[in-house]
């Protein structure tokens, strides 16, 4: 079957669709996959074997008065780029339950998965690595973010790197939004860069699930107070070594 997947969340969630959408290749299907055009340049998906045709979708959160009218007018595009391109489904994947986003992704693809094949993925090509060499700092260094675009779920300004240096020794840091800008280069680049650091410390955010992906130790991930319930819906379901932290 050609499978039109629908899901309108954020690059993080993408990531924990990763095991659904590999279910659905498995079982043979054609699969397309439709997100949000605001992270068209991230190319999170470049080098996905499991994904075949990319899809581009409006802001269902903030480009319409409100959710409903986003659904419905989103719903409705993507049905009729299906129908046009031969799709047999049209999925949308929402998230209606408190439970596990991960689980709830195969679920809703009706790809139901053993716990074992509930790994996360990233895929970084060989030119990604080739860019993040050009650009790793000769000594060891931490990776930090602190600001996510979400205020509540930042790091204040300085403190990824301060901790990194009290706690790993780590006087070189390469920080997202100012090493580097956000849209300097794809996201599998800083995925990269990320992998190649001594210790990360990081908030809520895409990174956590890129490391998690990655099988990554994450040195600290930061959930603000109130929010242990969010972290036990994208919590990693593979074994993956990581402190997560609600207070600062």
């Amino acid at each position: 079957m050609k499978v039109m997947v629908v899901y309108p969340h954020g690059l993080g969630d993408c990531i924990l669709a990763t095991p659904a959408l590999r279910g659905l290749k498995a079982r043979g299907d054609f699969v397309g996959f439709a997100m949000q055009e605001r992270f068209r340049s991230a190319e999170l998906f470049r080098h996905n074997p499991n994904v075949d045709e990319l899809f581009w979708t409006q802001d269902v959160w903030n480009d319409f008065p409100n959710l409903e009218e986003g659904k419905a007018s989103i719903m409705k595009e993507c049905s009729h780029n299906a129908n046009m391109r031969g799709y047999d489904r049209v999925v949308w994947v929402w998230h209606p339950s408190s439970g596990s986003k991960i689980i709830e992704n195969t679920m809703a693809l009706e790809v139901p998965l053993e716990k074992e094949s509930l790994v996360t993925d990233v895929y970084i090509g060989p030119e990604d690595w080739k860019r993040a060499d050009e650009i790793t700092p000769e000594k060891p260094y931490g990776f930090v973010q602190t600001k996510t675009g979400v205020p509540a779920k930042d790091l204040p300004e300085g403190w990824g790197a301060a901790w990194l240096k009290e706690h790993h020794g780590l006087d070189r840091v390469v920080e997202v939004g100012k090493t580097f800008r956000h849209d300097e280069f794809n996201i599998n680049v800083q995925f990269a860069l990320m992998a190649k650091a001594r210790a990360m410390c990081v908030p809520d955010s895409v990174f956590f699930h890129a490391a998690c992906a990655m099988c990554k130790k994450i040195d600290l991930v930061y959930f603000a107070p109130g929010r242990e319930w969010i972290y036990n819906r994208v919590r990693p379901i593979h074994d993956v070594e990581h402190n997560v932290v609600y207070e600062l």
